[in-house]
């Protein structure tokens, strides 16, 4: 056992924090002065040269902190998986403290995530002893902004007083964030008054600044200012972390090409996470490749996206692509592709020269082919779905293989859904040239169209909201619940709805969600919970709709006449 002045720590056998602590003062930042414990048993004695040392410190209060080998590293950080023990005096509380925090080695939680996180348990606890800073305002600082990964915005979070509530996450914290010289680019108050002034901000995120350029990596730090206004900083450690890439699954073709959100920014607008780029839309991408390979437009299928873009994780069709089909293939061009998606021309995109007529007539019968088949294409996705079946496990490793192995079920499974869809997207470009006389269609025949198609019957996702709408029919037979229905707290809602008390109205609303309850109003993203695991923003629109009908109901369209 050993007791060392924390300057003169030299390297990580002391612990992570201990060494980041004396790397900070090395580099001139103001440190507590303090000392470190090293080579201590768990059940051993606390042994009076600790004492002796807490006396030579001046004595009174000071924090007492863990330092394991491996934390605060640069693989793992066990950030808050051991002890830290504040406001210490006395010789009594500190054998107690430094007993608490060498306890904390062997707990269930700190070997959990050595295990799991940082790929081995921490192999020895040493125990930093400093003097206590009596803080006006305390809290972190990050040199890089951890949400958005900007390189030149440094993150600050503080509260009153020190911050260890802060950083077990028991109270909301001031937010600032500066520009590496100090400016204020936004700020985010809890309070009556900010915590810290613009001067004290741009102390802390120069000071964290200038830990990053010294120490030559991202830095999270602690940091407290005393009741003089004296900047302290209490703890320092490599952000373990992977930095994410916001273009990680950026994907552009040619530098010419054209990219639109139409149409695919109704099914997903906003940016979508990375298992849905990774998973969703790779294979959407796949299976319009292997269309155009079916028809005769592509040679092979490559792994690269080619009909899709993704830009910060925004999601655009590529136009040139799908109008370079269209010149193609008979029956297709660049006018209806336009419409098919836009609505509208866009100008902006290459004319293709048209390949010979021979070719065209060619890919065009192959195309009629592909449309012809997709009738069958449902029978064989519930085949195929039957036979993708996954293992019962709680191990995170071995789910990962098994997902991985159902990989190509993945693949098939959305080119078997794509061709499905073949024919009604062809039918409805018919119904729609049909109306217009051959011409390019009206809005309005646009309007006619899908009110046709809607009420044509069979067509489950153009009855969806006819369903729900039958659920919040039966709701207003009984005008005292939906008046309480529409006017309460969504959870409460949906409370009711799954109570006895809701009766042939929640019956209703559950027979829904057992049958579309895979849905959701953002469904392409796999972040977002389907309706039977999160049915709120489904009770939402409930609540508007009833709402609606109490003010006085509006004329819903007939249905066409049986020719």
């Amino acid at each position: 056992m050993r007791v060392v002045p924390l300057a003169d720590v030299r390297d990580d056998a002391a612990g992570g924090k201990a060494y980041g602590l004396a790397r900070l003062a090395t580099f001139g930042f103001d440190v507590p002065p303090g000392f470190v414990i090293t080579g201590l048993e768990t059940e051993q004695p606390i042994p009076d040269v600790v004492l002796r040392a807490y006396e030579t410190l001046g004595g009174g209060p000071v924090a007492v902190r863990s330092s394991a080998a491996g934390e605060d590293g640069a693989s793992a950080s066990f950030a808050g998986q051991f002890e830290t023990v504040l406001w210490v005096e006395g010789a009594t509380a500190l054998r107690e403290a430094v007993a608490r925090c060498l306890g904390s080695l062997r707990t269930a939680r700190a070997d959990v995530y050595g295990r799991v996180v940082a790929g081995k348990a921490a192999r020895a606890m040493s125990v930093v002893v400093q003097r206590m800073v009596d803080a006006r305002a305390a809290g972190v600082a990050f040199s890089i902004d951890p949400t958005t990964m900007r390189r030149d915005r440094v993150a600050i979070d503080a509260v009153d007083g020190v911050g260890a509530a802060l950083v077990a996450g028991r109270v909301p914290a001031d937010h600032f964030e500066a520009d590496r010289e100090g400016r204020v680019r936004r700020r985010e108050t809890t309070g009556r008054a900010p915590v810290l002034t613009d001067e004290e901000v741009a102390r802390i995120a120069r000071g964290a600044a200038a830990a990053e350029r010294a120490w030559g990596v991202p830095l999270d730090l602690e940091w407290a200012l005393d009741r003089e206004g004296r900047l302290w900083w209490l703890q320092a450690r490599p952000i373990t972390t992977p930095l994410a890439d916001l273009n990680e699954f950026d994907a552009r073709q040619g530098d010419d090409d054209v990219y639109i959100r139409f149409n695919i920014g109704e099914m997903i607008p906003g940016a979508v996470c990375p298992l849905t780029l990774s998973t969703a839309i790779f294979a959407i991408d796949q299976a319009v490749q292997r269309m155009m390979v079916w028809v005769g437009t592509r040679p092979r299928v490559v792994p690269e996206l080619q009909t899709v873009c993704v830009r910060y994780g925004h999601v655009f069709f590529n136009m040139s692509r799908i109008v370079e089909f269209g010149s193609r293939v008979a029956g297709v061009t660049r006018e209806s592709s336009m419409h098919a998606l836009c609505g509208r021309d866009v100008p902006e995109v290459q004319h293709f020269v048209d390949a010979p007529w021979p070719v065209r007539w060619v890919n065009g019968l192959r195309y009629a082919h592909y449309i012809l088949r997709s009738h069958g294409r449902v029978e064989d996705l519930r085949r195929l779905l039957h036979r993708v079946s996954f293992e019962e496990t709680t191990d995170a490793e071995a789910l990962f293989r098994d997902l991985d192995r159902q990989w190509p079920a993945l693949i098939e499974a959305y080119f078997l859904h794509i061709h499905g869809s073949a024919a009604s997207g062809f039918g409805s470009g018919t119904l729609e040239a049909i109306l217009a006389g051959g011409g390019r269609p009206t809005p309005e025949q646009e309007r006619e169209a899908a009110r046709r198609i809607g009420n044509a019957g069979a067509v489950e996702s153009a009855e969806l909201l006819a369903q729900i709408e039958e659920v919040v029919e039966r709701l207003m037979r009984e005008p005292a619940a939906a008046e309480r229905f529409a006017a309460a707290a969504p959870e409460a809602a949906l409370a009711w709805l799954r109570s006895a008390e809701a009766g042939e109205t929640g019956r209703a609303f559950a027979g829904f969600l057992a049958r579309h309850g895979h849905r959701a109003f953002r469904e392409l993203d796999l972040r977002q919970p389907g309706w039977a695991d999160d049915p709120l923003p489904l009770v939402i629109s409930m609540q508007a709709m009833t709402a609606a009908r109490r003010r006085g109901p509006s004329p819903r369209p007939s249905r066409p006449a049986p020719p």
